[in-house]
């Protein structure tokens, strides 16, 4: 995305020079997702992927624009941070329940019948709440469209500020990771067991923050592809981690639905595939857990922050 020598110009044009690569990601992803809009409304493949990656386009902008906001706060307003991060919470539902079909589709393999009911359920609920937050989807990402040109007016690199008036880049830079490093490791000292749900999603948007600050200049210092691989799969781990606890509380919900319409026991009643799905995500919630202890919690992260400490430095010299 930019090279070495940009870490020796001042922090203001550099922090500009990437925000400007990620806009423009952005808008690619977001002019696909818009041009397909009517294919997907009408249950096209490919709407899964065109919306993670527009979601993950706005996502790494977004970090990036958070990560900076102090050296940018005179150039950017709070009220485009703010549709940005309402962009974002508009892509959430139809990405949840794209996310829980999938499961469901992967685990009503040989079911017996008395569970397939709750199952077929559970899934037409889900399939619903996936189409209208699709539609919900297009229109941030259209929102976006239209927002996109006053962030790169407001990110114009002839403003950017002279030498003497900004810190290099490079040292900025490694003040920030630093700081998110700092932070990711102190949420995940708070973590105890798989169902700390708010100490999860907090170390699980540390974990996104400082991969998201490492990924454009990993290329730029040492074992730097490697610290963002790391926290890849972290964040998949997390990720998946939260899904379950989402797709538990959507099904507790349901459940309590399905309970009132039931007629205990019949046929067609989705009680027994409902409590089925939830001993799953149970089993699941435990198993990511443990991979998560192993791999992070205590102790076992020392070596990855290491590496992320020497690549700060790296880019500080």
């Amino acid at each position: 995305m930019i090279d070495k020598a940009a870490l020796h110009q001042t922090a203001d044009r550099g922090i500009r020079e990437v925000a400007l690569a990620l806009l423009a990601t952005a808008e690619d992803t977001g002019s696909a997702l818009t041009g397909s809009a009517d294919a997907l409304r009408a249950g096209a493949e490919g709407a899964d992927d065109l919306l993670h990656d527009f979601r993950v386009a706005i996502r790494r902008l977004r970090s990036w624009l958070r990560a900076f906001k102090g050296p940018l706060s005179d150039a950017l307003p709070k009220k485009q941070r703010r549709r940005l991060s309402a962009i974002v919470r508009d892509t959430n539902a139809a990405r949840d329940a794209a996310v829980h079909v999938e499961w469901l589709k992967k685990n009503r393999r040989d079911l017996a019948a008395q569970r397939r009911a709750g199952y077929n359920w559970m899934h037409s609920r889900l399939q619903k709440r996936r189409m209208k937050g699709l539609d919900t989807a297009v229109a941030a990402a259209e929102n976006f469209a239209a927002v996109a040109p006053k962030l790169r007016e407001s990110l114009d690199l002839d403003d950017a500020k002279d030498v003497g008036s900004s810190p290099l880049f490079g040292i900025m830079l490694a003040d920030v990771i630093g700081d998110a490093a700092d932070k990711l490791k102190t949420r995940l000292a708070k973590i105890r067991r798989s169902n700390d749900i708010m100490r999860i999603h907090r170390a699980r948007i540390a974990a996104k923050r400082l991969r998201y600050v490492v990924e454009p200049v990993a290329a730029l210092g040492i074992d730097g592809q490697l610290i963002v691989d790391s926290l890849k799969s972290l964040q998949d781990s997390f990720g998946d981690l939260h899904d379950v606890h989402v797709f538990s509380a959507q099904l507790a919900r349901a459940s309590r639905k399905a309970a009132k319409k039931s007629d205990g026991g019949a046929p067609e009643d989705p009680q027994p595939g409902l409590v089925h799905i939830a001993h799953k995500l149970h089993a699941r919630s435990e198993g990511l857990y443990a991979t998560i202890a192993r791999e992070w919690l205590g102790k076992a992260g020392d070596p990855f922050f290491e590496k992320v400490r020497v690549f700060a430095s790296d880019l500080s010299r």
